[in-house]
């Protein structure tokens, strides 16, 4: 994948953005908040200093086009609010598995629901892949009813090796 020039998204309310050095306190309180990461097992970084790290390496990853990972901000004030990515590509499946997370001062407003449009139409439509999936929390009823929402369906038969608790969605491109 190639991912240069960063492909800025937009919707009515929001701008999806590539991550800057500046997000570091916005990323550290995402990463680390109890409400955000109630439903995710992850390394949580100990000062701003490991959210800049952290920064970094997605900035390589985009840069080698293994993934692409949005700050999410609203159209009138710059700071981040929340991320949204795709990653884990294959290229022989022609998908990618989504990823996001919210600011929880910014839940129940359908801003990730508009991010998610964006990121959706520039899966389909700009990369032509086929199907995204998304991994989330058996238990994190707000993430599986945005995904049921977006048409995702539960793909039953599949486990999380490294997290039995997480359930698997799939969408599909509706061919036109």
């Amino acid at each position: 994948m190639n991912f240069s020039p960063f492909p800025l998204l937009e919707s009515e309310r929001l701008l999806l953005r590539s991550l800057s050095e500046n997000d570091k306190e916005a990323v550290f309180f995402l990463r680390t908040d109890k409400t955000v990461n109630k439903f995710i097992d992850r390394n949580k970084p100990t000062n701003t200093e490991k959210a800049l790290d952290f920064i970094k390496d997605i900035q390589a990853r985009v840069d080698r086009g293994e993934s692409i990972y949005w700050a999410i901000s609203l159209k009138d004030k710059p700071e981040l609010i929340g991320t949204i990515c795709l990653h884990n590509f294959s290229v022989e499946d022609n998908n990618a598995e989504l990823g996001y997370e919210m600011n929880p001062a910014f839940h129940k407003q359908g801003l990730m629901t508009e991010a998610l449009n964006c990121v959706k139409a520039y899966a389909f439509e700009q990369i032509g892949l086929k199907s995204l999936e998304a991994f989330t929390q058996k238990n994190n009823a707000d993430s599986v009813r945005l995904l049921e929402k977006h048409g995702f369906t539960l793909m039953a038969g599949r486990v999380d090796e490294d997290y039995p608790l997480n359930i698997i969605f799939e969408l599909k491109k509706v061919d036109e």
